[in-house]
């Protein structure tokens, strides 16, 4: 009311009231008389019907029900249009997720004076980069028309594979088309962390237990190497030849191998010249090689752990870059567009 470009003000109805016998059906013809004045660009309305509760006195207390049924019209008035639009808000419900499971909200505001129908959709990426679910907005409908200086939100929920190794920060990246031009669209970026505390807690310590044995391994083994240089220095003064072919990669790294494949060597060919097992065999056999073991105790424990990292760093790897995941998405349309200012209507 008192708007003269509102379509509602040019829509004519041949009648206002009718009767419609049960079973039947009847027809309401109305017009549209456009003004010269009328602005360019996109118009909408409705044409809402109800019923008038029964008429009949009623005694003491009573219910009266009446129902609407409601035809939308939209009209484009030709003259200059304007396709504009703009993502006022993309957000999560929270910052931080125990598992794979983040609700989306995207408000899209119609900035032309053209009625249009957003359509595009949310990529979630891990923290490498690698693309983990797409989510479909606006996509297959033939509703989530967003009328003219007017907003309507898309709310959409992603729940991924529990996977283990799928903690860390996600990136949502929602992409929303609203002209059939190019250029026509528009973006908007978000960050969340799926961190659950246990998990996290085996990662983070998982690693530090792999930086702590690099380490300490490294440090022994140029302990053992600095220890056996004097040795190995008076082995060489007795054969110059030996010392002169000798560089100093032999001398630090090859070093420590070439004393374990001797001591090897020396036990296995020690525990060959037992003529017969005897009584105690496994006891002869433990002092044949508890000081081989008991010398090289250290690399015995620190290579599998070594194996292990490599092994669980590898897992986590192929984790991070498996695009196949499974995962589900539900898709929601607000009940209808919101102006600036003002509330939701019932229009879908």
């Amino acid at each position: 009311a008192g708007d003269p470009d509102a379509l509602a003000n040019w829509i004519s109805l041949s009648q206002d009231s009718l009767t419609v016998p049960s079973g039947r059906t009847m027809e309401i013809g109305f017009s549209i008389y456009i003004p010269k004045t009328a602005s360019p660009g996109g118009h909408y309305a409705a044409v809402m019907i109800g019923t008038k509760p029964a008429g009949r006195s009623m005694q003491g207390a009573a219910v009266s029900v009446g129902s609407f049924v409601t035809s939308l019209v939209f009209m484009n008035v030709k003259g200059e249009a304007k396709t504009g639009g703009i993502i006022t808000k993309f957000s999560t419900d929270r910052a931080v997720y125990d598992l794979p499971d983040a609700k989306f909200s995207l408000m899209f505001q119609n900035t032309g004076n053209v009625y249009v129908r957003p359509e595009g959709g949310i990529s979630i990426y891990n923290m490498w980069g690698v693309k983990q679910a797409s989510i479909p907005v606006n996509q297959g409908t033939s509703f989530g028309t967003v009328l003219p200086s007017s907003s309507r939100e898309f709310d959409a929920e992603w729940k991924g594979a529990d996977d283990f190794f799928g903690i860390g920060r996600y990136t949502a990246v929602a992409s929303v088309a609203y002209g059939s031009l190019p250029g026509q669209t528009v973006s908007s970026t978000l960050s969340f962390w799926i961190f659950p505390a246990g998990r996290a807690a085996a990662v983070l310590g998982g690693m530090l237990f792999f930086f702590f044995v690099i380490v300490f391994s490294a440090k022994l083994y140029v302990r053992r190497a600095l220890a056996l240089r004097p040795l190995r220095r008076s082995r060489m003064d007795a054969v110059p030849a030996a010392a002169s072919r000798e560089t100093g990669f032999d001398r630090i790294l090859l070093g420590p191998i070439a004393e374990g494949v001797l001591d090897l060597r020396k036990a296995r060919e020690a525990s060959r010249s037992v003529p017969r097992p005897p009584r105690n065999y496994f006891w002869r056999r433990w002092s044949l090689f508890g000081p081989l073991l008991r010398k090289y105790v250290a690399f015995l424990v620190l290579f599998p752990l070594c194996i292990l990292a490599v092994l669980w760093i590898a897992a986590y790897l192929r984790a991070a870059f498996n695009t196949e995941k499974t995962y589900d998405i539900t898709v929601q349309v607000s009940a209808g567009s919101v102006a600036p200012g003002g509330n939701a209507n019932t229009v879908q």
